[in-house]
């Protein structure tokens, strides 16, 4: 450009120039602003499950959770341990459910012991599995106000059937509040929880006080040759 373009003065270039750095630095103080708010504002929003002083363990099988839990329950720290096949972190599964002549896709999570307390998910109404029930684990469910919302039930949820996979009937014993499994720029889904067995555990759920995350964590890795996962770190 050199022995072409003149800069300063008031030239059609200079101008160009000087708006577009103009426009550019205008842009990047509204992005980052507004990149501020969404984080404040996730950071804060209730996503019906504890996102604070949470770690999750992949785990092999029900003996590799039983030996795992069993060395990490010698550590005052740790407030509950928790066994589930699904984690809201790490996976759920998506099946279209049933109720009368009404279809809908929902995502399926299958927990297991001390899994509801850990990730502190709100009951709303009925009740939550009893432990060891085999009724529970073959035909109970849990499911969040956005099912209830979906398929339209007016009354008392409790004790709907749902149909499942076609053949499976499944019965409501609780409500609670929705969670957010997924980004909030999405729709929030139906949810449905089923209570599993202890041979179906492939994570393993530890609640701890945030402050105490660290250590915790530390503890864990040098008590199991597993690979962790640490949900959400504490501030």
């Amino acid at each position: 450009m050199k022995g072409k373009a003149k800069f300063g003065g008031t030239n059609w270039f200079t101008r160009i120039l000087l708006g577009g750095q103009f426009v550019i630095s205008l842009l990047s103080i509204i992005m980052g602003v507004a990149f501020y708010n969404n984080g404040e504002y996730q950071k804060d929003y209730d996503l019906g499950f504890a996102t604070k002083g949470i770690i999750s363990v992949w785990v092999n099988n029900e003996g590799g959770f039983n030996t795992y839990r069993d060395a990490l329950s010698t550590n005052k720290e740790i407030e509950l341990i928790a066994g589930t096949r699904h984690h809201i972190a790490n996976g759920w599964y998506n099946d279209p459910v049933r109720y009368e002549s009404v279809e809908r896709e929902v995502d399926i999570f299958d927990i297991g012991d001390n899994y509801f307390e850990a990730m502190d998910m709100e009951l709303v109404a009925g009740r939550n599995f009893q432990r060891n029930s085999e009724t529970d684990r073959k035909e109970s469910v849990l499911v969040t106000e956005e099912l209830v919302k979906q398929f339209g039930w007016t009354d008392n949820p409790i004790g709907k059937r749902l149909v499942w996979m076609d053949t499976v009937q499944l019965y409501v014993v609780g409500v609670i509040k929705n969670i957010y499994a997924r980004a909030l720029f999405n729709p929030i889904q139906p949810l449905m929880v089923r209570y599993t067995t202890p041979e179906k555990y492939q994570q393993l759920v530890v609640k701890v006080e945030p402050r105490k995350l660290s250590s915790v964590n530390e503890f864990m890795e040098k008590n199991g040759r597993f690979f962790l996962i640490q949900f959400v770190m504490a501030e």
